[in-house]
């Protein structure tokens, strides 16, 4: 007979030993088990130690998080918030992992070029996650500075974990820190993932050899831009700069150098009545098709979410994200939708297959 299946409480992050370096790192749930902590208070988490202590702690919480899972909800303290996310549910996880299997590197103070007018981090400080912060004030450069400890001990933490065996050998590495073509400690973190399965997550304003090179001999690893919009004009006024071409040229320099087709990707997240215009999804279109992209991933606003959005944000958001679909579907592009919740999916695609584009 086969083995008996228990249902219990959980989610795809938790179930895969995500090891997340998420948020500030003073944080005191700073290396958490999912990224969620910028929608959700208090997710599982334990604060920054030295490297040995990170670890140590982070596998009796996650350990702590699992027994949970089979508990009553009175009985749940580090779940307790968990309640009230999506991906939380109660299901069969037959397939969860004892070894990490996801490693996110998602930590501010991290430089980035850009003033995205959604980036979550850049509002909780904006001067900790500027560009000029990095490269004038060695705040996390090698050499000293404020955070250099806080660095050390993170990517400490991660080569004891790989020491001691605790990662899984194809484990889902993520480079998503501000942005790692200018990050001081560019050349460590990419020396953890180069021989791995590696998203990165980029701006692309600077075009990084050293990247390219690893999309070149890596079919796995693949690169995610949030282009956001279709005409200079809307990516200037959302991400606060004036250099909308030469991203797109880096892109496209990112794709040639690129071994398989959707290696390198583009993300649209929609901010209705920023860059849900019928010009700038005609744009961003274009540039999927030049390119041979062959996908749009269509993400939700993650600061609407989890509770934080009203009937009426929600319908415009859903048919935003609607319009945009059948005008993909009709150009015979894939779509990929991320950052919303079942319900809200299957209303968009109900609703973009009655759409006359």
């Amino acid at each position: 007979m086969g083995k008996s299946k228990t249902e219990y409480y959980s989610c795809p992050f938790m179930n895969a030993g995500g090891l997340y370096f998420f948020g500030h790192m003073s944080g005191d749930r700073f290396v958490s088990v999912c990224c969620e902590g910028a929608n959700i208070k208090d997710v599982p988490g334990v604060a920054l130690g030295t490297a040995k202590e990170t670890i140590e702690n982070f596998l009796e919480m996650r350990e702590a998080v699992i027994v949970e899972g089979h508990l009553p909800a009175e009985q749940r303290m580090f779940l307790k918030n968990c309640e009230k996310c999506s991906f939380y549910k109660l299901d069969y996880w037959d397939d969860r992992s004892d070894l990490i299997t996801v490693v996110n590197f998602s930590m501010y103070p991290s430089p980035c070029q850009l003033k995205c007018n959604y980036c979550l981090f850049r509002q909780l400080d904006e001067d900790a996650h500027s560009e000029r912060h990095f490269t004038d004030c060695t705040a996390v450069a090698p050499s000293g500075g404020q955070y250099s400890i806080g660095y050390e001990n993170i990517l400490g933490a991660v080569e004891y974990a790989l020491e001691k065996g605790l990662i899984s050998k194809d484990a889902h590495w993520v480079v998503s820190c501000g942005e790692i073509a200018i990050h001081p400690y560019k050349d460590r973190i990419l020396g953890l993932v180069k021989d791995n399965r590696v998203t990165f997550t980029t701006n692309c304003v600077k075009f990084d050899e050293e990247i390219a090179n690893i999309l070149s001999v890596s079919p796995n690893s693949n690169m995610v831009v949030s282009l956001d919009a279709g005409t200079a004009k809307t990516w200037r006024d959302i991400k606060g700069v004036d250099n909308f071409d030469r991203v797109v040229d880096n892109i496209a320099q990112y794709s040639k150098r690129s071994i398989n087709v959707g290696q390198v990707s583009i993300k649209y997240i929609i901010l209705p009545n920023l860059n849900s215009f019928l010009e700038d999804y005609s744009g961003v279109i274009k540039i999927v098709k030049s390119l041979g992209l062959g996908i749009l991933y269509i993400a939700g606003d993650l600061r609407k979410r989890h509770g934080n959005i009203t009937a009426e944000e929600e319908e415009e958001a859903i048919i935003s994200a609607a319009y945009l679909l059948a005008m993909l579907g009709k150009e015979g592009l894939k779509a990929g939708v991320i950052a919303y919740s079942t319900d809200q999916y299957n209303a968009m695609i109900d609703l973009a297959q009655r759409f006359k584009v």
